[in-house]
């Protein structure tokens, strides 16, 4: 039963969350399969939350006009790779800076490429659309898929996210993406929770 999202989870946490699906089933009365659909839920949500949107616009300096009626501009890049680019534009101001250089398109890209990853792997409303440009819902498709079954002997849930600069829209390095299954094993053992007191109550009534 894998949960196969691409990357080397610490082995305290794929433990932990193997842990929280057995409470989902031995407590709850869960089958594996739907086990295996509130772990992926979990993740995909923790993956969503973890990823950055973008401000609506690039950062940018006014360096001087030298040219007739427009301004010169140096404005700050990460689109594509990810790293510090820095190149420079001449606008009439900065509301027209606003509409064209300086302007993110596709501000979210990042967060909707797990979005796209996670309703291809039957996780629909795991995340939201909130933040993200409807350019970027469009592109983000290109980069992430998704697949998963929940049902028979051997359920399993993969998301693949191929967007070049994912690691650093996480904020960089291992750890960011790491941490998204320590705190789905947590959101998992917090829904069990509630459920738990949910039925209690009922019993009690």
């Amino acid at each position: 039963m894998p949960i196969d999202i691409d990357i080397n989870f610490p082995a305290d946490d794929v433990r932990a969350m193997f842990a929280a699906m057995g409470r989902a089933q031995t407590e709850l009365g869960k089958d594996l399969g739907n086990a295996v659909r509130m772990a992926g839920y979990q993740l995909c949500r923790t993956l969503g939350t973890s990823t950055a949107v973008s401000k609506k616009y690039r950062e940018f300096t006014q360096l001087g006009t030298s040219r007739k009626n427009q301004k010169k501009y140096q404005v700050i890049s990460y689109k594509g790779t990810g790293r510090r680019q820095e190149f420079i534009v001449y606008k009439k101001g900065v509301r027209e800076l606003k509409q064209t250089s300086a302007l993110i398109a596709n501000r979210g890209l990042a967060k909707g490429s797990w979005m796209w990853g996670a309703k291809s792997s039957g996780q629909k409303s795991a995340i939201g659309k909130k933040g993200i440009s409807d350019s970027a819902i469009s592109w983000a498709r290109k980069y992430a898929s998704g697949e998963a079954v929940y049902k028979g002997e051997d359920p399993y849930i993969k998301i693949t996210n191929r967007l070049p600069y994912i690691r650093e829209a996480m904020g960089g390095g291992e750890k960011p993406i790491e941490d998204a299954l320590r705190r789905a094993a947590k959101g998992l053992e917090i829904w069990i929770d509630n459920e738990l007191k949910k039925m209690q109550a009922k019993a009690v009534a």
